[in-house]
């Protein structure tokens, strides 16, 4: 059986990422990002050779940071967890997840990080087709498809 290595890390080497309309910071390891990421990979090398920070002004700070959890993490990590007083709390919780699911392969789909793009489908496959078979909105499909370009796997 084949299995992949995870990149050495320097925890001593960061870069900043500037991310939304209020370029919230996140203070980033390169080399983890960058053997996920060719958009990373060209976005450090720029970095490095002009000194242009690095910045995502038209995404938002909270799915960068799920996206960073869940490359630190190697998987497509729960938004919500925890207890819920009501069945409909659950669900609301659930559909919740979806969403942030969907938005998070968009975004892996966009900055070619294939890893975080599966996990995000194994997830997403994980409630939908368990035992409590959480629904994915028609709108919310529609919505990856026209944020994808043809050639992602989910358009």
């Amino acid at each position: 059986m084949l299995t992949t290595r995870r990149p050495s890390i320097s925890f001593s080497k960061t870069i900043e990422v500037l991310v939304g309309k209020a370029q919230v910071k996140f203070t980033i390891h390169p080399d983890l990002i960058c053997a996920r990421s060719p958009f990373f990979d060209a976005a450090m090398k720029r970095w490095y050779t002009e000194g242009e920070p690095v910045t995502l002004k038209h995404d938002e700070p909270d799915l960068f940071n799920y996206y960073l959890q869940s490359v630190y993490a190697d998987e497509a990590a729960p938004l919500a967890g925890g207890t819920y007083d009501t069945e409909e709390e659950m669900k609301r919780a659930e559909e919740k997840e979806v969403k942030g699911l969907l938005k998070l392969y968009i975004f892996a789909d966009r900055i070619s990080d294939l890893t975080c793009a599966n996990a995000a489908i194994d997830r997403l496959m994980k409630l939908t087709m368990g035992y409590r078979g959480v629904r994915i909105a028609v709108e919310d499909l529609l919505e990856v498809w026209r944020l994808t370009p043809p050639t992602s796997p989910l358009s």
